[in-house]
Formats: C-alpha cells, sequence, structure tokens
C-alpha cells in the first residue's frame, strides 16, 4: 500500500474518531432527530438513487431499485425508531445487571454492487441509531450511485445535528 493511501486512510479514521467522541455525547432525542432526517432523505430520493445505481452498474431492474430503497430506508426506519440506543436499555432488579448502550465505532461498512442505494442508506440508518460513525467502502463499479446515496444521507445529518 503506497504512503498516499495509508494517509489517507488515516485521515477518514481520525475523523470517524472525532465524530464518535461527539457522537458519544448525544441523546436519544438528538439521535432519534438525526435518524428520522436521513430517513426523510433518503426515502425522498429513492427514486433518483434507484436510476443511478440501475445506469451505473447495468445490474437489475430500477424500478425494484426503488423497492429495495424503500426496504433500506422506511422498513429499516419503521423497525428501529422506537429502539432505545442511549444509556440505560434495560435492568433486571433481581440480578443488578444493567444493560447499557454504548457506540463502538466507526465502523466500516462494505457496499455490494448488487444493490448499492438501498444498502448505504440502511447501514447509514442503523450506525447513526447506535451513534456510530460509519466509513462506507463502495464497489468500484458503483462508487457514483455510493457517493450521492452517502452525501444526500450526510447533508441530511449534519442539518439535523450529527458530528
Amino acid at each position: 500500500m503506497s504512503e498516499n493511501l495509508l494517509e489517507i486512510a488515516d485521515e477518514i479514521l481520525e475523523k470517524a474518531q472525532l465524530a464518535a467522541a461527539e457522537f458519544h455525547q448525544l441523546s436519544q432525542e438528538q439521535t432519534d432527530c438525526i435518524v428520522e432526517a436521513v430517513f426523510k432523505a433518503g426515502f425522498n430520493n429513492r427514486v433518483k438513487l434507484a436510476k443511478m445505481a440501475h445506469e451505473e452498474t447495468g445490474m437489475g431492474v430500477w424500478e425494484h431499485k426503488v423497492i429495495k430503497n424503500v426496504l433500506g430506508t422506511q422498513l429499516v426506519y419503521e423497525s428501529i425508531k422506537n429502539e432505545k440506543t442511549v444509556g440505560v436499555i434495560s435492568y433486571n432488579s433481581l440480578t443488578g445487571i444493567a444493560e447499557i448502550a454504548q457506540p463502538l465505532g466507526p465502523i466500516l461498512a462494505v457496499i455490494p454492487v448488487t444493490n448499492p442505494t438501498s444498502t448505504v442508506m440502511f447501514k447509514i440508518l442503523i450506525c447513526l441509531k447506535s451513534r456510530n460513525p460509519i466509513i462506507v467502502s463502495s464497489h468500484r463499479g458503483a462508487a457514483k450511485s455510493c457517493a450521492e446515496a452517502v452525501r444526500i444521507c450526510y447533508e441530511a445529518a449534519l442539518g439535523a445535528g450529527a458530528p
């Protein structure tokens, strides 16, 4: 690996670690606000991203990719939106054992060429809900559509208060 690639990787990891420290400070309400904003942004761009992914990869049917983008945004959001992911999430008074949610990130997300945009969005939503920064590594055959999905989610997250 060249020295330049190592420097780039180190810089990305350093930014993710700084974001992780800030993420750790977020409340459940702040976290949920960010997750909802990212869900809405991804869902609102589901058709555009499906067409981009189909055009770039030449795989599948763009209308089917729209459905996958709905699954990767709306269904994922609906399944996680009420989950407690900050602080004490359970306590057993008999054993005195408390379960405490702690982010572990940054998380590396490897994205396949087959369903790039839906995979980007659901992984981002899950990482945000658990207050983990995410580093997205897309397949080179889907780099543009992945980058656009990441950009949409990133801007929505920042607008809602994410680090």
